[in-house]
């Protein structure tokens, strides 16, 4: 009985120890939100963390945008990005593990829309789960599946060797 007890009072007191954090960790600061060419931007108020004779900032660059609304590539299918890999070239190719039509979609280095290869399915030339995409050094790209087979496509998307493993 005095360990059940005992078990209730331990209980109750991480519960309170976790909500402390909760309670009295959060500011009183009101969250300042606007927008800001159609994106919700939030103000931060707390000074950044720095170290002294280090730079202090930090200055994000647009390099690249892949455009995934672009009609070609809903057309092909592309639903999410689960994995990425380049060629020597600086062409993109894009995994998609939830589209129902293809696993790969390729871009060119400058995010425009190529195609789609690497068909769903279970039959030669077809993928049911790939795992593990890798670029070879010929700019082919690799990669096996659940299937117990490993699938080389050119870079152009073809299908340029399989194999059962």
């Amino acid at each position: 009985m005095y360990y059940k007890q005992d078990m209730k009072k331990n209980s109750l007191l991480y519960l309170v120890i976790a909500l402390l954090p909760i309670l009295f960790g959060c500011g009183s600061q009101k969250v300042a939100k606007y927008l800001e060419e159609g994106v919700e931007v939030i103000v931060n108020h707390i000074a950044p963390y720095s170290i002294e004779g280090e730079p202090s900032s930090l200055l994000l660059e647009e390099l690249l945008i892949l455009d995934t609304e672009d009609p070609a590539v809903v057309e092909a299918g592309l639903v999410d990005i689960n994995a990425f890999q380049v060629d020597s070239q600086g062409n993109i190719y894009l995994l998609s593990l939830g589209s129902e039509k293809f696993c790969f979609y390729k871009f060119t280095p400058e995010g425009r829309f190529v195609t789609a290869f690497g068909p769903k399915g279970q039959g030669p030339g077809e993928l049911g789960f790939p795992l593990l995409p890798r670029m070879l050094p010929n700019d082919r790209l690799a990669v096996t599946d659940v299937l117990k087979k490993l699938l080389v496509f050119a870079s152009d998307g073809t299908l340029a060797a399989e194999d059962r493993i």
